[in-house]
């Protein structure tokens, strides 16, 4: 079924926007999107917190005192390696979670 013009096109294509906004399907797709963009914030988050680490970390290796303990500054290095590996991997899951929310908000 083909509609006659483009008015008539424009009133199916509201009717049916109209018709969907109400509609069991919506409502589940917002349940789903709210929960994916409560993912992004999770991951935003943990982002926020591993930088911070960092920022700590790299804070005190630039004391001298962390150098009279040879092993201190070493273990440091260590932590500042594993938090930027821990950063990379949190960027990572941040930008599969914001592609998923993008993905939902382009099939409405």
């Amino acid at each position: 079924m083909s509609p006659i013009d483009d008015t008539e096109k424009q009133r199916w294509e509201s009717a049916r926007k109209k018709a969907y906004l109400g509609s069991v399907l919506h409502f589940m797709k917002s349940l789903y999107r709210k929960e994916l963009e409560k993912n992004v914030d999770v991951a935003e988050a943990a982002i926020a917190t591993a930088e911070l680490k960092l920022k700590n970390l790299t804070i005190e290796l630039e004391k001298p005192q962390t150098y009279a303990d040879g092993g201190r500054a070493l273990r440091l290095n260590r932590d500042v390696m594993a938090t930027q590996e821990e950063i990379a991997r949190l960027t990572e899951a941040w930008e599969k979670a914001l592609a998923r929310v993008e993905a939902t908000k382009s099939a409405d």
